[in-house]
């Protein structure tokens, strides 16, 4: 299949809403439901607070000269998180972690499905992947008709970690290598910035994501920390992966 891997635009939204919406565990796409003028009108709100805020920090750092980091967009810090955490030992001695960002707390189930298994948690609203979409830095995969196939987004936990947030492929494209070709561009793009460390967090113990969970480690993740509060009825698994520049 041919594909093109560029950086998410904010054009991109609705067709990786789509994508989601293609899902089993997702509302469906409709112009006259809550994907429709309301959620974009949201999705445009949130990115014009988004370059508001950009814009009042390049002014604040060419006050104090400090130049700006190259990456996705800072995530904001909230103090040491009081979430339990549980550690796991790797179980691939050939991708050893190289350490773990601070995770914050949040509310529901959060995952990522990969592109040969299952689909994200169903307690991941669709709001909060479009204000995600919005917000955070991420990649495409355009099919050869110019309509999204797939999507990821990240952000970055200091100056080192990455963190994918969010991937998604549409459930009629699976077993294509659609995320893994999205992936693999993620990883070499952060590798070429000074990332040194990227990860991924899913289910624990669900086993409807065993095959979601085989697929990070199958390209090198290791699983490193079990986190029981992060979520109201699951336990996470943070899963990480060092990058070689």
């Amino acid at each position: 299949m041919s594909l093109t891997i560029r950086p998410l635009r904010r054009g991109d939204v609705e067709g990786c809403l789509r994508v989601i919406a293609s899902l089993p565990r997702f509302f469906a796409v409709s112009e006259g439901g809550p994907l429709g003028e309301s959620m974009r009108a949201d999705v445009a709100k949130e990115a014009a607070a988004k370059e508001a805020a950009e814009r009042a920090a390049a002014d604040e750092t060419a006050k104090t000269d400090e130049p700006e980091k190259v990456g996705a967009h800072r995530s904001q810090s909230s103090g040491a998180s009081r979430t339990p955490l549980r550690s796991t030992r790797p179980t691939s001695a050939t991708h050893p972690a190289s350490g773990v960002h601070p995770v914050r707390p949040r509310r529901g189930r959060h995952g990522m499905p990969d592109d040969e298994d299952e689909p994200a948690p169903g307690g991941r609203s669709i709001a909060q992947a479009a204000r995600d979409l919005g917000t955070q830095g991420g990649l495409v995969a355009i099919g050869p008709g110019g309509d999204v196939l797939g999507f990821l987004t990240w952000k970055r936990h200091g100056d080192k970690a990455a963190e994918i947030t969010w991937m998604a492929v549409h459930s009629a494209l699976r077993h294509k290598g659609v995320g893994t070709t999205l992936l693999t561009r993620l990883e070499r793009l952060l590798a070429t910035q000074g990332f040194q460390n990227i990860s991924a967090i899913t289910s624990a113990f669900s086993h409807t994501y065993e095959p979601t969970r085989q697929f990070w480690r199958g390209r090198g993740y290791a699983p490193v920390l079990e986190l029981e509060d992060l979520w109201e009825t699951d336990v996470a698994l943070v899963l990480t992966k060092s990058l070689e520049p």
